[in-house]
């Protein structure tokens, strides 16, 4: 039995006593909650299909610019938008990164710019950040409860009248959705994934890998039964790294160190920007992280390296992404300015082994010759996540803290609090959201 089995199996009794009720289940079901999100699409397909044709539809399809892949996916028909105007995804937290982690692929599907925008900055300054020929507004959120979130959706809404929503939500009973549904059909479409994504515990975890494979199946709405044997390989391939990696997982939160290093490339970045949330939350800030790419880390961050960091690097498929990854995985490993160096691979190689202190590799041995498809850097991103969840649960387990809540004076909490919004008047007063 592996080490997050373990804990997804200690009685009731135990788990709450341990703060573990719901993280270890939320992080294992994953491959489970990724093939209902595509069946809970596939119910929709042809009401999506049809809002994102109207909004972000292009002619004819290309080669993929993200992976090389022949263009069979996206949104084709001439109804619609024309000019290459973007699209804009929306949230706070793990819901921007969300975007981060998609942004590359809905370019290259959609042939217009997706901008991920962080709703904390759109507030601020919807003005500079809505661009007055946005074509949609995608907004991520797990509960839909966010104060910037909603405030995001209703300053676009009177900044931008013209501009349509795509809520994307974990709650069908959150703000989000009543927001987005209260819109005209043509305006405003709510995707409620299922209720399994939307994790009790404090930190997202099937809800940020969902919401992910949720923007995946937008791309290939018109082909989502070839997009479904996608999610089925991904989903083969989450399990095995569940299984195969948490005890590796488990054995690395028992080292001393107290900062974390993810590195990674295009979407991947996205990726890297949820893994160092996510100790930092799961570990309440014990352990401080950081997030860059490969060539913008040597502009400063390496000075943070020492012997008590970890640096963990997701590996691009692409062969010249590759070249840059190799070059700074050799130079760390050389300079041991690190405790320990990690590197996530879709597949190993010797070259890679020689440098790496630990290797999580990607692929099960079944999926081996479909794995430059189903984990080439257009779909890789919702498995990448898998290995930082558990390094994460297990750190926070080694620091003395709860998982399910490892924030216990509530610094931070699983929606966000006191936050109060100006600038949207509700009967001649300014909105408050404490939500």
């Amino acid at each position: 039995m592996n080490a997050l089995t373990e804990l997804v199996e200690l009685s009731d009794m135990e788990k709450k006593s341990r703060g573990l009720e719901y993280t270890p289940a939320e992080i294992a079901r994953q491959p489970l909650a990724w093939k209902k999100t595509c069946a809970v699409i596939k119910a929709q397909k042809d009401d999506l299909a049809a809002f994102l044709r109207r909004h972000v539809s292009r002619g004819a399809f290309g080669t993929c610019g993200t992976c090389g892949i022949s263009g069979t996916s996206g949104i084709s028909g001439t109804s619609g938008s024309s000019g290459a105007g973007p699209v804009h995804m929306v949230g706070a937290g793990t819901s921007h990164y969300i975007g981060e982690s998609v942004r590359h692929l809905l370019t290259s599907a959609w042939g217009r710019p997706a901008w991920p925008i962080p709703s904390t900055e759109l507030i601020l300054s919807p003005e500079t950040w809505l661009a007055a020929d946005a074509r949609l507004m995608i907004s991520f959120a797990r509960s839909g409860q966010s104060p910037e979130g909603n405030a995001a959706v209703k300053l676009a809404l009177r900044e931008r009248p013209s501009l349509p929503h795509l809520a994307v939500t974990c709650n069908a009973h959150g703000e989000l959705a009543s927001i987005v549904r209260e819109l005209d059909n043509s305006k405003g479409y709510a995707l409620v994934l299922p209720e399994m994504t939307n994790d009790r515990g404090l930190a997202m975890t099937s809800s940020y890998s969902s919401m992910v494979v949720a923007a995946q199946a937008l791309t290939e709405i018109e082909n989502l039964e070839r997009y479904q044997d996608v999610v089925a390989g991904l989903s083969e391939a989450a399990a095995y790294v569940l299984a195969s990696y948490a005890d590796t997982a488990r054995a690395l939160a028992q080292l001393d160190f107290d900062r974390i290093l993810y590195i990674g490339n295009r979407d991947l970045y996205g990726v890297s920007l949820e893994a160092h949330l996510k100790m930092q939350e799961m570990t309440g800030g014990l352990v401080i992280g950081k997030a860059e790419s490969t060539l913008g880390v040597r502009h400063g961050p390496l000075a943070a390296l020492n012997e008590q960091t970890m640096v963990v690097m997701f590996l691009s498929g692409n062969p010249q992404v590759r070249r840059y990854e190799m070059d700074l995985l050799k130079e760390i490993h050389e300079l041991k300015i690190a405790q320990k160096l990690v590197a996530v691979v879709a597949e190993a190689n010797a070259e890679i082994e020689k440098y790496a202190d630990t290797m999580v590799e990607l692929t099960p041995p079944a999926l081996k010759a479909h794995a430059q498809f189903l984990l080439s850097d257009r779909y890789v991103a919702p498995v990448s996540i898998l290995f930082p969840q558990m390094l994460a649960l297990f750190k926070s387990m080694a620091v003395g803290l709860q998982p399910d809540n490892p924030s216990p004076k509530g610094v931070i909490n699983r929606v966000v609090k006191g936050v109060r919004i100006y600038g949207l008047e509700e009967n001649g007063t300014e909105a408050e959201c404490h939500a």
